[in-house]
């Protein structure tokens, strides 16, 4: 009814697309992780979105994901752009936890 589930289905498709993997994945670097995370900060504007959820199956997020994240969050701050509030989702398979991304 309200689309919900759009997201995992188009999850599932790319992740069968050999090409679109890496949009599913945060880049190896420092660098990488911030264009990632700036990429889908500017979607959220675009869409006039007020808000984020990331996602990891992991138990928590890595310092370095969350030092990029912030990162572009200052970076977006100090030009006075829009930032959506922000949501991590972390343990996904197991026992997930939600917590709000303080910069």
């Amino acid at each position: 009814m309200n689309d919900g589930d759009v997201p995992p289905l188009a999850t599932q498709y790319l992740r069968s697309q050999y090409w679109a993997r890496q949009a599913l994945v945060c880049g190896d670097s420092a660098k990488q992780r911030r264009r990632e995370a700036g990429k889908l900060i500017e979607g959220c504007t675009l869409v006039g979105a007020v808000g984020l959820v990331l996602a990891t199956t992991q138990a928590q997020w890595s310092v370095t994901t969350l030092e990029a994240i912030k990162s572009e969050i200052a970076g977006r701050r100090r030009v006075e752009k829009p930032v959506p509030k922000i949501s991590l989702i972390s343990g996904l398979g197991g026992a997930p936890q939600i917590a709000q991304l303080t910069s």
